[in-house]
Formats: C-alpha cells, structure tokens, sequence
C-alpha cells in the first residue's frame, strides 16, 4: 500500500473548522497531528501483514510541486521510516493531489512483484495546482488520475480529515472504492 499524504499548508488548521491551529484557533485540534497519529498507530498495527510505502505531497519544497517517486519505497521494513519521517514533517505548501497520484501511479508501475498494489490518499479536501497555479481549484483533473490510477490497477482508497470534504467520495468512486472514509 502506498500511502499519499497530504501535508499542504491546510493541515495545520482545525480538525472541525477552516481555522488555523497555528495563529490561535482555541481548543484547536490540527489535521496534521490528529491524521498523522491514526496513521501511526494504523502502521504499527499492519507492520507484519502489510507492506507500506510513502509519498508525500506537496514535496519540493514549493507550493505546488511534486518529486517523482516517494519518499519511502515500499517495503516489509518501511514502517519505522515512514513514522519517522511524517514525525518530522510539518505542515507546508498547497494541494496537488493530481500530481502526487501521477507519481505515486508512476512508481507503482515500477514495483516489480506479484503483490496486489493499492493507493490510500489521505487528505482534507480542496485539490489546487490546477495549470500549476495555487489558486486554481484541480478537482477535476485529480478524478482523472485517480481513474486512471485504477485503469492501471491500482485501487485508490481516501481518507478525509476536516470539515471541507465534499469532493472525497468522488475521488474514492473514481478509484473504485465507492465512498470515502471519515
């Protein structure tokens, strides 16, 4: 399984409002630190049946980009990395869900075993990075390469934190997954 992670400035806000934790939202509860302890706990207790990787997006370093391949490949090993680094990664930068599953499709094309090869987004919403500007909404084509993620026979299964998540059971649908997960 390769987990899609978004880490976009918008997980540092409210697991309950589009309020930033960050500049003193109180009583604030972050995306970033509520999704990534369940992933945590999810790792540790699938670490012997499940092989995981990592993507993260965005992944640059700028608002709207995304490096080929993944942070932490898929292995039977990969879960002690994949906590480490989300431990160390702080919330930054946009959504570009459309390239990051372009990339994480990318890579699991080059996964060479007989194992069934599956992708778990987990994000709070919102795609942007449409035509490679932040401002411009992306729904659309991340349907696209989620179906087409699925096309090449991976399974795209989501996620979704936060109060703005209408677009989530589109996504899932798209990868043949029907609904997404809250």
């Amino acid at each position: 399984v390769l987990l899609v992670l978004d880490r976009s400035g918008s997980m540092a806000y409210s697991t309950s409002a589009d309020a930033n934790c960050a500049t003193g939202a109180t009583d604030c509860t972050g995306r970033w630190p509520a999704l990534t302890a369940a992933v945590s706990a999810t790792l540790s207790s699938t670490s012997g049946s499940i092989r995981w990787g990592l993507k993260l997006f965005s992944s640059t370093g700028t608002a709207c980009g995304v490096s080929s391949g993944v942070e932490v490949a898929i292995a039977t090993t990969s879960v002690s990395a994949i906590q480490s680094l989300i431990t160390s990664t702080q919330p930054v930068g946009n959504t570009p869900t459309a390239q990051a599953i372009q990339a994480a499709t990318a890579y699991l094309q080059m996964v060479n075993d007989q194992n069934t090869k599956s992708i778990l987004l987990a994000t709070d919403g919102e795609p942007n990075c449409g035509s490679g500007s932040y401002s411009a909404p992306d729904v659309q084509a991340t349907v696209e390469v989620i179906a087409a993620a699925k096309a090449a026979g991976f399974l795209v299964y989501v996620i979704g934190i936060g109060p703005s998540v209408g677009n989530l059971d589109n996504f899932a649908a798209a990868g043949g997954t029907t609904h997404y997960f809250p």
